[in-house]
């Protein structure tokens, strides 16, 4: 868990966890609540370049697991 709370300290991390888009997608879910509740909705956001980004970017930096 140490490599995601110093990831957490990076300011290009803390503006993806705080960004709209990753906060809250068309049917008003949060991104990241909604692949977690629905593994199978990855795919639809996935789909969105800019999700996509900073989704590998947050596995990237250990804030998340794909599975």
């Amino acid at each position: 868990m140490g490599r995601a709370k110093e990831a957490m300290k990076d300011p290009s991390i803390q503006q993806i966890m705080s960004d709209p888009v990753m906060r809250q997608a068309s049917d008003h879910l949060r991104v990241l609540d909604d692949m977690q509740s629905n593994p199978t909705s990855a795919a639809k956001h996935m789909q969105d370049p800019m999700v996509k980004r900073n989704i590998d970017l947050l596995v990237a930096a250990g804030i998340i697991q794909m599975r």
